[in-house]
């Protein structure tokens, strides 16, 4: 795919001037070899990305306005970095993943820090995905099994947003709604090839991240696979505690189907199938950082969920987070 990037790139019409935007070890993965291979037709430059802080971005995105087109070579921090680059200056980008963790690899939203608070912001979708199996397949499984949690976190986050229509606090889509619940089921269908990675099981992961991810796109906000499972996953995230996003997802998504009156159980034994996390110990967050997170989940941001259906205080987080086993 590397090797084909530039005849990909070329029929888009995005410029001459070319900005690959990776991290340290994400360079060395495959920024590096595509700044070899688009340097042969463009002026290419690469620089590596290192803060989400939204004041800090908005003063890196200065180092994009000579160029004409982006491309994040990364992981999500990556993604969400040009992204917002990208929006902040009205370029076109294009979106290499090197992970398939979550998806953010396809998805206008980007999850930004502000002042020490977690945010979901408005940016630009890219313009293509190019994807390389073979670059993919090598990630660390445990960051694809964080990536297919993610998508069964989609099944909460959906029957939140069907809550929040019946309350009449937000308009439904239907049509949204079917591409993210669709994502979520191709994503369970083909679990042993995603364990396997296989080039099927590599394939269907990266697809099923883009359907949810344009779900999304198409929607105009992240509500289609963003719902309290989320809300809990951003809490933690504020406290920074252990866990990669996908997999505290999942664990919210546990504890949001209970609180829906779903079927927590068998959301509980796909994540234990993909071999994700299903306690909070598993990734080392305590237990008094996941009541907490419980706690604080209602208060990260204001969209209607089946946590504004309780008054979760500590007594209960606890006895609701040992219910359903995450502590």
């Amino acid at each position: 795919m590397i090797k084909k990037a530039g005849d990909i790139i070329r029929p888009m019409n995005l410029g001459n001037k070319c900005l690959i935007v990776t991290g340290v070890n994400t360079k060395k993965i495959a920024g590096q070899k595509l700044y070899n291979e688009l340097k042969k037709e463009y002026e290419t430059d690469i620089i590596i990305g290192v803060s989400n802080e939204k004041k800090e971005l908005e003063s890196f995105a200065k180092n994009v306005e000579p160029y004409n087109f982006l491309v994040g070579v990364g992981g999500g921090k990556i993604m969400d970095i040009t992204k917002y680059s990208a929006h902040l200056t009205g370029k076109p980008w294009v979106s290499f993943p090197t992970v398939l963790s979550h998806d953010g690899i396809v998805s206008s939203r980007a999850s930004l820090s502000d002042n020490g608070t977690k945010t979901s912001i408005n940016a630009k979708e890219p313009r293509a995905i190019l994807a390389d199996y073979d670059i993919l397949k090598e990630a660390p499984t445990r960051w694809m099994i964080s990536g297919a949690a993610d998508l069964i976190s989609n099944y909460s986050a959906v029957e939140d947003w069907r809550l929040a229509s019946s309350a009449e606090q937000e308009k439904y889509s239907e049509l949204c709604a079917g591409l993210s619940l669709t994502a979520a089921n191709a994503c369970v269908a083909d679990m042993k090839d995603i364990i396997r990675k296989n080039y099927n099981g590599v394939r269907t992961l990266l697809e099923a991240l883009v359907l949810s991810g344009f779900a999304m796109n198409l929607f105009g906000s992240s509500r289609p696979a963003s719902g309290s499972e989320h809300n809990f996953a951003h809490a933690l995230e504020m406290m920074n505690a252990p866990g990669l996003h996908g997999e505290q997802c999942g664990i919210g998504t546990i504890i949001s189907s209970y609180l829906q009156k779903k079927n927590w159980v068998k959301i509980k034994e796909h994540l234990k199938n993909f071999g994700a996390p299903t306690k909070a110990s598993d990734i080392k967050i305590t237990d008094e950082q996941a009541i907490e997170a419980l706690v604080q989940a209602p208060k990260i941001r204001t969209r209607y969920t089946i946590l504004d259906r309780y008054d979760i205080d500590r007594k209960m987080a606890k006895q609701i987070l040992e219910t359903v086993g995450v502590i």
